[in-house]
């Protein structure tokens, strides 16, 4: 992941999504509960689906609001259709790259 593009986060499931209500993606900086959350996006809401791959969008903008050359993390929350059961999930480290275009750029 780079500092300053715009692009499609795309997240596949061993699961088969049409047995699930909604998805929750939460990205923090830092690997901790209490850390505030930089972006969160849920599926349906607004993120689109390919067979079993979720497509988070990301805009130039979200991605300045991490920190360059560090890590940031996204946890998964799965809600199933007819059943209380919440799948487990990984917490996954991501790295955010710097980049060399200016933030007003634009491009």
């Amino acid at each position: 992941m780079k500092q300053g593009t715009r692009f499609i986060f795309l997240v596949e499931f061993d699961i088969d999504l049409d047995t699930v209500e909604k998805i929750e993606f939460v990205f923090k900086q830092e690997k901790r509960i209490n850390s505030a959350a930089v972006k969160i996006n849920t599926y349906p809401n607004d993120c689109e689906r390919k067979e079993n791959t979720v497509l988070i969008p990301w805009t130039q903008e979200e991605t300045y609001k991490f920190e360059p050359n560090r890590m940031l993390y996204m946890d998964t929350r799965i809600t199933l259709k007819n059943s209380s059961d919440q799948p487990q999930t990984e917490i996954i480290p991501i790295k955010m790259s710097p980049t060399l275009f200016q933030e007003v750029d634009g491009t």
